[in-house]
């Protein structure tokens, strides 16, 4: 089966013919129907810093933005059919460890991650543990259960942000995870939600479909944050652009006692003057993936929303042309590129 894989620890991935999956005690066989390019996939493409832990895992087949069918059952297996439609969280949890037994999953001390470290979705078939199979509707279409995962990323930044009834919020980047967590914060209760970029028409275009109350675009008469906002006037801030000047900029925008959620992946340390933090009795906290709780949230919203949501899926392509549709990511010419391994 056709495959796309990251090979070798620097920029690019390379389609490449792999054996089907076998599938061992409590696995089953997905047949991957719609798999998102997310922001990790693009950083892994172009071999970022702070990917370097997955080094050891290479060759590996990406994509872990995934939903599909259960084409096939492990020995074992009980709950799922086949032909069950499925999204599936993104990491292989054992169950046993102090974190899963606290209800905490994604913060396995063994866990290892789909398409980062074991196989994942760029395939028409992976197989996975049967426990991360989450079953869905058969009416809700292949492309929009590919944006359960992201959407999960940005439930989970508004939990962490803890959101009140009437705050004014700012969300610094566009990109999927910013339009996610932009989204699910005005569904919170926000009073205002403001994204912002930096020349990316179409992905702040979007953000304005999904509901923003405002979008900026810094290239548009000054590059810093206080040009358009003004600084101490905003209770919440959440970061997902990666950039470390995001967070020493956005946290200038907070009135005291604000937060700021930081989502974005690092490849170099942030700098932050910490009296003024301190004296202003500032927050600043992270959040990453998210628990079966936000998997639960997510998709009991999205049939109400897939008609809002579409907008953000700009590309399905299949995936024999799935390197254009990463650098169609990195020319800022789609929001988010679906690949269809089905497709002809």
């Amino acid at each position: 089966m056709l495959t796309l894989q990251k090979t070798d620890p620097r920029f690019g991935a390379v389609l490449a013919e792999k054996p089907e999956p076998s599938i061992g005690e409590g696995e089953v066989l997905v047949e991957v129907e719609a798999v998102g390019i997310c922001g990790s996939d693009i950083h892994m493409y172009e071999w970022t810093p702070g990917y370097e832990w997955v080094e050891l895992s290479l060759p590996v087949v990406m994509g872990h933005e995934f939903s599909g069918r259960v084409a096939k059952l492990g020995p074992g297996v009980s709950g799922l059919s086949e032909g069950t439609p499925v999204v599936v969280t993104p990491g292989y949890f054992c169950g046993t460890c102090a974190e899963c037994q606290a209800g905490r999953p994604d913060a396995c001390y063994n866990k290892k991650s789909i398409g980062l470290t074991v196989d994942g979705g760029f395939a028409r078939y992976v197989s996975v543990p049967a426990r991360t199979c989450i079953p869905i509707g058969e009416d809700l279409p292949p492309h929009i259960a590919a944006l359960t995962e992201p959407l999960v990323v940005g439930d989970r930044a508004v939990q962490i942000g803890t959101i009140e009834p009437g705050q004014d919020v700012v969300v610094l980047g566009p990109g999927i995870i910013g339009l996610a967590t932009a989204f699910i914060a005005k569904r919170s209760g926000a009073g205002s939600v403001t994204v912002v970029g930096k020349s990316d028409p179409l992905r702040l275009g979007i953000a304005k479909q999904l509901g923003a109350d405002r979008v900026i675009d810094l290239a548009d008469g000054g590059s810093r944050l206080s040009d358009h906002i003004e600084e101490r006037s905003v209770e919440r801030v959440f970061e997902a652009t990666g950039f470390g000047e995001s967070i020493t900029q956005g946290l200038g925008l907070l009135k005291d006692y604000g937060i700021m959620t930081s989502i974005g992946i690092h490849p170099a340390p942030a700098s932050i003057d910490i009296t003024p933090f301190v004296r202003r009795k500032l927050q600043l906290r992270g959040a990453h993936g998210g628990g079966r709780d936000c998997w639960d949230r997510v998709l009991a919203m999205l049939p109400d929303n897939q008609n809002a949501l579409g907008a953000i899926v700009t590309h399905q392509i299949p995936l024999s042309e799935a390197i254009e549709g990463f650098e169609l990511n990195r020319r800022r010419e789609a929001c988010k590129v679906v690949i269809r391994p089905g497709m002809g």
